[in-house]
């Protein structure tokens, strides 16, 4: 019974299924709800632990990092699952966990080259040599992570950003357009092209109608 609900809980692949569902819909509180019940109901399954954990995150810190403690302790050796969670010890600003678990998950896939989240592992030690101020390092793992998956629009668009903070544009360039030539539809790649062929070559590169509105406001808008 799930505990002060008086009725059966739902099994762990019903939760995860209208977790999605509400999220889709945009019901983020609803969502919170079901997964603070779930994670309850379901102590000991650890997707469903690691779902309410990412809910938690702009709720409850404390609740948050808790429930990424026990994921890691109901798979101490899935380095799916420490990937995971190092990248929700990261949204919650523990940077010392994330690399923990970042290294963790790095020791048991270091010969498997053919783990399915190894551009989410390098995206992560990115993301947190970034936040300590190691560029050179976070630089070299995005791109690992953008060489393993140039459609995942986050890779390339933190190289990018991560070389334009260097002065190096041109580089920047580069990645921009060959995340394009996988996503040419994509707007935000679109709109960083464009900002950067401006920095380069100059006002000329700005497409009739666009504007670029505020020197804090990066994206040129057509």
């Amino acid at each position: 019974m799930s505990v002060g609900e008086g009725r059966p809980a739902q099994a762990p692949g019903d939760v995860l299924a209208r977790s999605s569902a509400l999220v889709a819909d945009g019901r983020f509180d609803e969502n919170l709800e079901l997964l603070r019940r779930a994670a309850e109901d379901h102590r000991d399954h650890v997707e469903v632990v690691l779902r309410a954990a990412a809910a938690e995150q702009d709720a409850d810190h404390d609740r948050a990092a808790q429930l990424l403690e026990r994921a890691v302790s109901l798979a101490p050796e899935d380095a799916a699952v420490l990937t995971c969670a190092g990248f929700g010890a990261l949204a919650l600003g523990d940077l010392d966990r994330a690399l923990e678990w970042a290294e963790r998950a790095g020791r048991l896939t270091v010969d498997d080259p053919d783990f399915p989240l190894a551009f989410d592992l390098g995206h992560l030690g990115g993301r947190i040599f970034v936040a300590r101020g190691r560029d050179d390092l976070a630089e070299r793992l995005l791109e690992i992570a953008f060489e393993e998956l140039p459609q995942a629009l986050g890779y390339g668009l933190e190289l990018a950003h991560l070389l334009v903070r260097d002065g190096r544009d041109e580089e920047a360039l580069a990645v921009i357009e060959k995340a394009l030539a996988v996503r040419p539809d994509d707007q935000e790649l679109t709109e960083e092209r464009v900002l950067l062929r401006v920095n380069l070559y100059g006002p000329d590169e700005l497409p009739p109608g666009w504007t670029i509105e505020t020197p804090d406001d990066r994206a040129p808008r057509p």
